[in-house]
């Protein structure tokens, strides 16, 4: 008697969990909130793709202060699990392994209550901070560092630091994904950027000692456009503070070289030609700022000479800028902070 009830009850068992395919999702099995009933898992692993697609489509609207800033999901760099694949094979067996009682009961559960698989969602802290920077940068006041004025009679002042706000990028994108893994109903919605306070760098104090005058040189400006790319590319360099160990390179202090920055077209020297360039002169900034920097005594770790010889110094003593190829770097190896002044004045820089 025993053995035909048990018999009975293991073919019953068996057959109860032998009612959907080996390859076949069963029902109530979700992942996140997509429902995967009765899918394959060709159809689960399209139905991710499509319900991403759709995900990427959806609008953030990243709140600054009282300015709104829209963007996509797919401008974020929104994206799911890395392995969907494991995934869906999770969703695939579950109620397939085991022993036949494990999988009955983890059966018979599903009739009562949906089996959840949890994929993580996160956007991309690089492109978060890329599109703010783009499009809020100018809305926050961020901090000012002290910096030196001199007078007509060469008196030096000390205009004292600000402290400012800036966006908190990492705090940001943590808020961010914890409200898209927190039910969110892929739908538009809104979300206020974290504001934090930032100190300066460079403090009154850092300059109170800031007096001497270490270097200096000037060279003959000229007129034309070309005194336009010299008065831009020397208010780039005015003002920059190097901290003791700190290396100024001055490719990367006044490029990009074109209209929107204040560049305008010019000559420059290419493969031993003078050809027009937007930012033409800006060699004879980095030449003018070398011979003051041979005369503070400072280190020097990347100079070049030109193709050709140049007007405004003698042969051996300038710094060509060559985007890619050729820039003018040197370090402040002192103990103190430097200040840099350069400016264009007279038909000089």
């Amino acid at each position: 008697a025993f053995a035909v009830v048990f018999g009975g009850s293991y073919s019953a068992l068996k057959n109860y969990v032998g009612k959907v395919k080996d390859d076949v999702i069963c029902d109530n099995i979700y992942i996140n909130d997509l429902n995967l009933s009765g899918m394959t898992k060709k159809e689960a692993l399209k139905a991710l793709e499509n319900q991403k697609t759709t995900d990427e489509s959806k609008t953030v609207t990243l709140t600054v202060r009282d300015e709104k800033v829209e963007a996509f999901l797919k401008e974020l760099g929104f994206s799911g699990q890395e392995d969907e694949e494991q995934l869906v094979d999770e969703a695939v067996s579950y109620g397939k392994k085991g022993n036949l009682w494990m999988r009955y009961r983890q059966m018979k559960r599903l009739e009562k209550e949906p089996f959840v698989i949890d994929e993580k969602y996160s956007v991309s802290r690089k492109k978060v901070k890329s599109l703010l920077k783009e499009k809020a940068g100018d809305i926050l006041q961020g901090p000012e560092n002290a910096s030196i004025s001199r007078d007509k009679d060469g008196k030096v002042s000390i205009v004292a630091e600000k402290e400012g706000e800036i966006i908190d990028y990492k705090a940001t994108v943590k808020q961010l994904n914890d409200d898209l893994n927190d039910n969110w109903k892929h739908e538009d919605f809104e979300e206020q950027v974290v504001i934090k306070t930032e100190k300066p760098e460079v403090t009154k104090a850092d300059l109170k000692d800031m007096t001497d005058e270490l270097g200096s040189y000037s060279t003959d400006a000229g007129g034309g456009e070309r005194w336009t790319n010299l008065k831009t590319g020397s208010s780039m360099l005015n003002g920059i503070i190097l901290q003791p160990g700190e290396e100024l390179s001055v490719y990367d202090s006044t490029a990009p070289y074109d209209e929107e920055h204040g560049y305008a077209e010019g000559t420059a020297y290419e493969n031993g030609q003078v050809v027009p360039s937007y930012g033409g002169g800006i060699c004879q900034v980095a030449t003018t700022l070398y011979n003051a920097v041979i005369r503070a005594e400072l280190e020097i770790t990347m100079r070049f000479n030109h193709s050709m010889l140049v007007h405004y110094v003698e042969p051996s003593m300038d710094a060509a800028i060559a985007e890619g190829a050729k820039d003018f770097r040197f370090v402040n190896n002192t103990e103190a902070p430097i200040y840099i002044e350069g400016y264009t004045y007279g038909g000089k820089i």
